[in-house]
């Protein structure tokens, strides 16, 4: 009988380990893929509403104190489908404070600059905004995390307007991650998958 309530015991306390050691984490690099599609709603790309955007984002993460952290990325993006190539390009960077909802999950809350550029043969065209976003982000176990975040975009050259973002991830390891992401708005829909390393 003591041997077995010794490996329950033993049993229990490696899965309580496990549940502590889903732990979300602010400190990060991050690499992704991008598809970005835009709904163009005009007749200048042969009648067509959406143009797809490929690329690649480079996102950084990291904590200031205890519930603050800051973030930044760069995202370049192209299209090749038409006479000339069209770059899509975006720079945000921002600060963000998160606070605890219950074990592993927090209550999030963020506010970035943005800049938005356009290029086509060699004319360009950019502009700035803000975004503020609230979410939920939860480890729902050692391995696996998911984010929810509601956005409200506005700048100077165009109406404010709601969004939304959803993404999770896969840990491999202590370090490594995949992750996935959707980011959608009113006329604007990003999809991501890329890899992230964790500090």
């Amino acid at each position: 009988m003591k041997f077995h309530a010794l490996c329950i015991a033993t049993l229990m306390a490696s899965s309580s380990f496990g549940a502590s050691a889903a732990e979300l984490s602010y400190n990060y690099l991050e690499l992704d893929l991008e598809r970005a599609t835009v709904d163009a709603g005009g007749e200048d790309f042969d009648d067509s509403d959406d143009v797809d955007f490929d690329g690649l984002r480079f996102r950084v993460s990291g904590s200031f104190t205890n519930h603050v952290y800051g973030f930044a990325h760069f995202a370049r993006r192209v299209n090749d489908d038409y006479d000339a190539d069209i770059d899509l390009e975006e720079f945000e960077v921002g600060l963000g404070a998160h606070f605890a909802l219950a074990e592993s999950t927090d209550a999030l809350i963020e506010l970035a600059g943005q800049r938005l550029a356009v290029e086509v043969l060699d004319e360009n065209a950019s502009t700035k905004g803000l975004r503020t976003s609230v979410g939920v982000q939860s480890a729902f176990n050692d391995r696996f995390s998911g984010i929810v975040k509601a956005n409200y975009f506005d700048g100077s050259d165009y109406d404010g307007e709601f969004g939304g973002t959803v993404g999770a991830q896969v840990k491999l390891n202590k370090t490594w991650g995949a992750v996935g992401e959707v980011e959608f708005a009113e006329d604007i829909r990003q999809f991501r998958l890329g890899l992230r390393a964790s500090f």
